[in-house]
């Protein structure tokens, strides 16, 4: 059992190595199952028992980059283990900023924009008290954590596809900082 569990491994990460070469010169859409099976150096048959097309092998290859993210960085439930957070996140961004950017200019609607929504997220709940200041529905605080997660999102891919010379420090405390003034901003004092 162990052994086929290795081949299975080994399948799938000559997939995912021959994706993110295929990935830096040519859209996803482009590449086909044909290309990128003899790029990894294995049979149509073993890439159909595990995707159906190479866009659900860039979905595996997502989730495990978010998955590993917030084992390095679990979310946070205090107001002040937030700056930390987002230092440890944006460092492992910036540590796989390849894969990133792959994954970014791949797939516009990557899971990206749910992980700055869940930082967010645990902002508000982390400042919770605060919040229910907030002269808005719990609706409105919903999309005003999505608009933020939406600013973060074209934010970090900015600072990764222009390669804007700032640490990840730097754009955690940047991003720690709007969301402190932002929800400042909207509380009733």
């Amino acid at each position: 059992m162990k052994k086929e569990n290795q081949r299975i491994s080994i399948s799938k990460r000559l997939l995912k190595e021959a994706l993110l070469k295929l990935l830096n010169y040519k859209d996803i859409s482009k590449i086909s199952i044909t290309e990128l099976c003899r790029e990894a150096g294995i049979n149509r048959s073993t890439f159909y028992r595990y995707y159906n097309v190479p866009q659900d092998l860039l979905v595996d290859i997502e989730k495990k980059l978010i998955e590993n993210a917030q084992n390095v960085a679990p979310i946070p439930v205090k107001a002040e283990d937030i700056l930390p957070y987002l230092e440890k996140l944006f460092s492992y961004i910036y540590d796989n900023a390849e894969i990133s950017k792959i994954i970014i200019r791949s797939n516009p609607e990557v899971n990206f924009v749910h992980m700055i929504d869940v930082c967010n997220s645990a902002f508000l709940k982390a400042n919770a008290s605060a919040t229910d200041n907030f002269p808005f529905d719990k609706i409105d605080k919903k999309l005003l954590s999505v608009f933020l997660g939406g600013g973060g999102y074209y934010l970090i891919r900015a600072w990764l596809i222009d390669d804007i010379p700032k640490t990840p420090k730097e754009i955690a405390q940047l991003i720690y900082e709007l969301l402190k003034r932002n929800l400042d901003t909207y509380l009733i004092k």
